[in-house]
């Protein structure tokens, strides 16, 4: 999803202290500027300061301000006795909750409903139940308790209803058709194509689509829910099974969970299906894998690190495994490429039941690792408002490279928390945000992005490497144990820091959580050999954007030809830094920024490294990036360059050997020598076959693209029996590309692998030809929910690139019976997109009565369309 975001109504707050306003030049605010800033202390600024001139071109846009959501009452407990309808897709509940007034005594609630069937609404007083007055306008009931009560009273309320979360869209309710918080996947549509599920995600206001509520993750409330289903299925929810009733004469049995730590109202689970279950036990917790039959022999070889990560968060950071169960489930036709951290137990996109083969090139531990991690941070603390989401995403994020750190050591961790930093990067090139996002539009959606989750857990990173270890973990002890099963905001998350680290914070997280963007720092250095001096110029670029100066200390590191290195620590807090550092001898290498203890993205205008000294004394990753940036000037020649890549080919860390191979590929072959060009082809054919790291691999059989076909045709072919699947794509990639009739005979063998089909098809869907259509509707009709759905995409990007007339016209006919009777919405909508598709195609080669008849036969199904859903983000004029 593309986010737009827009900078509005603004205060500009200035605040100088005595001590910041010496040695400052005058900042004035043109009107060409762009964006409008909030100035916080954490900039030097002096009386000079022009304010008057800032124009309002972006002020009146900004969103509205969203704050938590005002408490009147706490929701305290919820016990909900759930039954299913799998035709209707229907739920009967009966939900008990249990209220108190936050503070005012009242005589109305209020709760979330969102397009539930209420049949009846009533309070308990001692014994006995009376009906209550109600109103209700499909998304909010407001309940009229009859009487007055105040903070000190507990309040039951009883409400039989029903619920179909898949008309919610279709009745007006919500603007989306995945907001409906439980899902039903029909049998047909299973990875066993027997058994049918159902699953639930709340995040972040879905909860009250199937259980009223008040949907907020500033409540917290224990719960007992109890399941009625088919016993063939299993019930899952959260927290521990206090029994599963069998026999009953109707063929059901009833699953019973309680839960009774307090959590949000969105972590609250419900999973059914026909599950194998493998189990495990760590001290005083059940940890649970739930996977499909034919898994199940794989299911510890996926979720097998859980219980040395749960014991490995509990230690780091003081604060036992906070719940008595952690269940982790598969699930199919997850409407995300992810998980959902409900809590004690997460819920998984079927991408991660893998076999060994797949595990070569990823085996999950960072998403598995994530979620985990939300146990402690998001669901037994967890953020007050979505503003704050950051307090849940950036810990869980963090924890990623934690875990890498201690299973994998220093290298993997680094690997993983640069691919984070790089992550923000991108992001910025279209989105600028606070980390804190107060100011968004409609959907609690729009704070789902790198911000909160990326920029996040690299501030989490900074900030350790600022206090130290020590002070660090013992702060995130400290925020948990303060605030464990408890709403907070990011101020009580300064507050755990401030308090245990003895330093004002203050500066620190009004820059990196409320101030928008990050340095871009522009180094320039330069030695006098006469004065033996080195001069250091380090200039804040980003004020051409953001205009927002940061403070900030990093350490510059200057290594001589004996080795021996030179460190200077110094504050960055204006525009500009200059400074002059006495160096007996000529610095042979200089940089700064080292282990992304700053968030900054760093330009070297020049760079002074002697490669031989770095690749001697560099050690880590983050030390040997530096060498790959160097590398990837334009001011260094191809012939140098290749030279230097080629040495890196060996290096002891994969990441270097794959960043390495990239640079290669841009390398212009007629720029270099023979003997050069006869070098790097050698050395990539070796890494290609040999390398440890499927990855590594993989990238060297692409770089070999650079070459005539006839000198890696044999590479490539061998490829194709590598034990990784990403390789043999890749492999399969270029010969296609090349020899397309016999490579599609070695791709044969592959056609019925069921765990390379998504590879295979998006090869075929680039490089094949009229003989591939057959084997296109042959999988479209084979494959189960998302997978068929996938297999439609991939066909019409097949179609794009074939450009034939005839074959466009008989995919029309076949997926036109897809989009009027399949039973699979999501099914019939992507034919609808492909339908219309495939008339764009025809209309570019001008078959203009076959496109007018075709356009008359689209038009005739959206119009024959009953649900509203089918039709969403499809053009119907």
């Amino acid at each position: 999803m593309t986010l737009k975001y827009f900078i509005g109504l603004f205060t500009i707050s200035i605040i100088v202290s005595c001590s910041m306003l010496s040695n400052q030049s005058t900042t004035k605010v043109s009107q060409t500027d762009t964006l409008i800033v909030i100035v916080y202390d954490t900039i030097r600024v002096d009386s000079t300061v022009v304010v008057d001139e800032i124009i309002e071109k972006d002020v009146v846009n900004r969103p509205p301000f969203q704050s938590a959501r005002e408490k009147i009452v706490d929701v305290i407990h919820t016990t909900l006795d759930l039954k299913v309808d799998w035709m209707l897709e229907k739920i009967y509940g009966d939900a008990i909750i249990h209220v108190k007034p936050h503070f005012k005594s009242i005589d109305k609630i209020k709760l979330d409903a969102l397009g539930l069937y209420i049949n009846s609404i009533q309070i308990k007083t001692d014994s006995s139940l009376s009906p209550l007055k109600y109103s209700y306008d499909n998304r909010m009931l407001d309940i009229d308790l009859d009487c007055t009560f105040s903070r000190n009273d507990t309040i039951i309320i009883q409400i039989n209803y029903s619920a179909i979360p898949s008309t919610l869209y279709e009745r007006g309710i919500t603007d989306n058709p995945y907001k409906q918080g439980l899902s039903f996947v029909k049998a047909e549509d299973t990875e066993d194509g027997i058994f049918p599920q159902a699953w639930s995600i709340n995040q972040t206001t879905s909860a009250s689509c199937w259980f009223p509520t008040i949907d907020s993750p500033n409540q917290r409330m224990t719960q007992d829910i109890y399941i009625t289903v088919h016993n063939s299925l299993m019930a899952l929810s959260n927290g521990e099974l206090i029994y599963s009733t069998l026999t009953r004469k109707d063929s059901t049995r009833t699953f019973y969970w309680k839960l009774d730590k307090p959590q949000a109202p969105y972590l609250t689970s419900l999973n059914i299906g026909k599950f194998s279950k493998v189990s495990e036990k760590l001290k005083d917790v059940d940890i649970e894998y739930y996977v499909s039959k034919k898994y199940e022999l794989e299911a510890k070889n996926i979720f097998g690190n859980t219980p040395e990560m749960i014991e490995f968060f509990s230690t780091l950071f003081k604060t036992p495994y906070p719940w008595k169960k952690y269940g982790q489930v598969a699930v199919s036709n997850y409407m995300y490429d992810g998980a959902m951290e409900n809590n004690t137990l997460t819920i998984f996109h079927d991408f991660i039941q893998t076999n060994a083969r797949e595990r070569l090139d990823d085996n999950n531990e960072g998403i598995i690792a994530h979620e985990l991690a939300h146990q402690w941070f998001g669901n037994a603390v967890t953020c007050e408002a979505w503003s704050n989401l950051t307090l849940n995403e950036s810990f869980a994020t963090y924890c990623e490279y934690l875990w890498l750190d201690y299973k994998y050591g220093k290298t993997e961790a680094e690997i993983r928390l640069n691919r984070i930093v790089n992550n923000y990067w991108n992001e910025t090139n279209y989105f600028v945000s606070p980390t804190i996002q107060y100011h968004y539009n409609n959907s609690e959606w729009d704070v789902f992005n790198n911000h909160s989750y990326e920029k996040g857990a690299s501030i989490l990173h900074q900030l350790r490497k600022l206090l130290g270890d020590e002070i660090f973990f013992e702060a995130t002890h400290q925020y948990l144990e303060n605030n464990l099963y408890k709403s907070v905001n990011i101020y009580d998350l300064q507050k755990a820091f401030e308090q245990v680290s003895g330093q004002d914070l203050k500066m620190f997280f009004d820059q990196w959580y409320h101030q928008k963007g990050h340095p871009e720092l522009s180094v320039l250095s330069r030695y006098d050999k006469v004065n033996k001096q080195l001069f250091v110029k380090i200039e804040q670029t980003q004020l051409k954007k953001e205009n927002e100066l940061f403070s900030f200390p990093v350490e510059i590191e200057i290594y001589l030809a004996d080795g021996s290195m030179i460190t200077k620590n110094i504050q960055i807090q204006n525009k500009e830094y200059i400074d002059t550092i006495s160096v007996d001898a000529e610095p042979k290498i200089v940089r700064l920024n080292n282990e992304k203890a700053i968030l900054a993205k760093v330009d070297y205008e020049n760079y002074i490294i002697d490669y031989d000294l770095a690749l001697e004394k560099f050690h880590s990753f983050f030390e040997k990036e530096f060498i790959i940036q160097s590398l990837s000037s334009k001011n260094i020649s191809d012939s140098i360059k290749l030279n230097r890549l080629l040495i890196l080919l060996n290096d002891d860390v994969w990441k270097v050997r794959e960043q390495a191979c990239y640079l290669l590929s841009q390398i212009n072959l007629d720029s270099v020598s023979t003997q050069q060009k006869e070098r790097m082809l050698n050395n990539l054919k070796v890494l290609a076959k040999k390398d440890f790291k499927s990855i590594v691999r993989a990238e060297a059989i692409s770089c070999l693209e650079i070459f005539p076909f006839e000198f890696i045709k044999e590479t490539l072919t061998e490829s194709i029996n590598d034990s990784s699947y990403l390789v043999v794509s890749k492999a399969f990639s270029q010969l296609f590309k090349n020899d397309y009739e016999a490579t599609y005979k070695l791709s044969l063998s592959f056609q019925n692998d069921e765990n390379f089909m998504d590879y295979l098809l998006d090869i075929y869907s680039k490089y094949g030809n009229e003989n591939i259509n057959e084997y296109f509707l042959k999988k479209i009709d084979s494959r189960n929910g998302n997978d068929k759905f996938h297999t439609i995409d991939f066909y019409g990007t097949y179609l794009q690139n074939l450009k034939n007339d005839s074959i466009s016209e008989i995919a029309f006919d076949k997926i036109k019976a897809y989009a009027q009777s399949s039973s699979n919405w999501e099914i019939r909508r992507h034919s609808i997109l492909l339908l219309s598709q495939i008339i764009t195609f025809l209309a570019k080669n001008e078959n203009t009565n076959k496109d007018d008849n075709l356009k008359i036969q689209l038009k005739e199904i959206i119009t024959n369309e009953k649900e509203k859903r089918v039709l969403f983000g499809v053009q119907t004029n």
